[in-house]
C-alpha cells in the first residue's frame, strides 16, 4: 500500500480504572492506538486518563454525568470509553465524535470507532444495541475516508443467534468490514475469562475494511499477571495506508452508486408506523417548559435548551433506529 505504515491497535475493556491502570501504563507504551471500555471514571475523574502515559494523547467519555448529578453514587461506578493516539500521531488525528457507547475518531484517511455496546444483562439491551449502532452509521454516512478499524467490546459472540448479533452482522456488512477473529493465532479466542468461574466467551472483536483484511499482520490475545481485568488485551497489527490523497473509495459525494440509501418501497411501512407509534409514545415531551412559572425560576438558557436537544435528539434516534430495522438500506443498483 502506497504511504503505508505499521500499526498496532490493541482493545482493551478495563473493568475500572484502578484495577486496569497497570496493564494500561504497558500497552500505551507499546501500541500505537488504543481502544478502552469501561474505565468506569466521573467527569471530574478523566484527568487520571491523561496522566498514564505522557506520549500519548487521549479521547475519553464517560457514563457517569448523570449518576453523579443527580445525587449520591450508589453501587459501583460504570461504562466510559477513550481511545489512546500516540503523540507522533496527534497531528493527523481528530477527534469526530465522542459519546458515551463509543468514540470516532479520524487520522488521514483512516477511521477509527471504538465501542461498547451493552450486556446482556441491560436494561432494554436490544433497542439500545440497535440505536447505538444506528447513531454511528449516521455519524459517519457524511463522512470522507478510505478505510475503519472498528474495535471495542461488542458484548456478542459472532455466531449468536439474537437480534444484537443479527443487527451487528449487518452493520458489519453495510460499512463493507471483516471481523479478523479468524486470524487469531490461539485455538482459545476468549477474550472475557473469569478464573474463579471458568466463564469465558469472545465478546471483545475487531472488524475492519475489507480491502485492509490481507493487510493484516497479527491478531492475539494478551494476559499478563498484573491483569486485574476479567477481560483481557485484544492486540492488532495491521498496515494501513495514512496517505492524505482525495477520497476515492469511500467518498459520499464522488461514488453516489456505493451510498447506502434507506429503500422505503422495499420497506415493511406498517412495522416502521407501529413501532415509530409506540417509541415516539414513550419520550417525555418537557411540557414543564411552557409553565409560565418556570420563567419565575432559576432556570438558565443552557439548562433549558438542554431539554430541548434532548427531546429532539430523542425523536431523531427513533425515527432512524426504527428505520434501521424496518426499512433495507441497499445500494442504489441492487433492486
Amino acid at each position: 500500500m502506497e504511504g503505508s505504515r505499521q500499526l498496532t491497535v490493541v482493545s482493551y475493556n478495563l473493568h475500572g480504572f484502578n484495577q486496569g491502570k497497570i496493564p494500561l501504563q504497558s500497552l500505551c507504551s507499546t501500541c500505537d492506538i488504543l481502544f478502552v471500555q469501561e474505565h468506569w471514571l466521573a467527569p471530574f475523574d478523566l484527568d487520571k486518563l491523561n496522566a498514564v502515559n505522557p506520549n500519548m494523547i487521549c479521547f475519553a467519555s464517560t457514563a457517569m454525568d448523570d449518576a453523579v448529578s443527580r445525587d449520591c453514587l450508589v453501587g459501583r461506578p460504570f461504562g466510559g470509553v477513550a481511545i489512546y493516539v500516540n503523540e507522533n500521531l496527534a497531528g493527523i488525528t481528530k477527534l469526530i465524535s465522542l459519546k458515551t457507547r463509543y468514540i470516532i475518531s479520524q487520522i488521514k484517511q483512516l477511521l477509527l470507532i471504538n465501542v461498547y455496546l451493552p450486556c446482556v444483562s441491560a436494561v432494554g439491551r436490544d433497542n439500545e444495541y440497535i440505536e447505538c449502532l444506528a447513531v454511528i452509521t449516521n455519524e459517519i454516512s457524511e463522512l470522507q475516508y478510505d478505510d475503519i478499524i472498528l474495535g471495542g467490546d461488542l458484548n456478542v459472540e459472532l455466531n449468536d443467534k439474537d437480534v444484537p448479533c443479527r443487527q451487528l452482522h449487518s452493520f458489519v456488512k453495510d460499512l463493507q468490514l471483516n471481523f479478523v477473529d479468524d486470524k487469531i493465532s490461539t485455538d482459545d479466542k476468549s477474550t472475557y475469562r473469569v478464573l474463579s468461574t471458568g466463564a469465558c466467551s469472545s465478546v471483545d472483536h475487531f472488524a475492519v475494511s475489507r480491502r485492509l483484511y490481507c493487510q493484516v499482520q497479527d491478531v492475539r490475545i494478551a494476559d499478563s499477571s498484573d491483569n486485574l481485568s476479567d477481560h483481557c488485551p485484544l492486540i492488532l497489527e495491521i498496515c494501513v495506508s495514512l496517505s492524505s490523497h482525495p477520497v476515492s473509495l469511500r467518498s459520499t459525494q464522488s461514488n453516489s452508486s456505493d451510498v447506502l440509501s434507506f429503500r422505503w418501497d422495499k420497506g415493511d411501512c406498517n412495522l416502521y408506523y407501529m413501532m415509530t407509534y409506540n417509541y415516539l409514545n414513550e419520550i417525555e415531551v418537557p411540557f414543564f417548559l411552557l409553565d409560565d412559572r418556570i420563567a419565575q425560576m432559576s432556570l438558565s438558557r443552557d439548562c433549558s435548551l438542554h431539554y430541548i436537544n434532548s427531546y429532539y435528539r430523542n425523536i431523531v434516534n427513533v425515527l432512524f433506529e426504527c428505520s434501521f430495522v424496518c426499512i433495507p438500506r441497499k445500494r442504489r443498483s441492487f433492486f
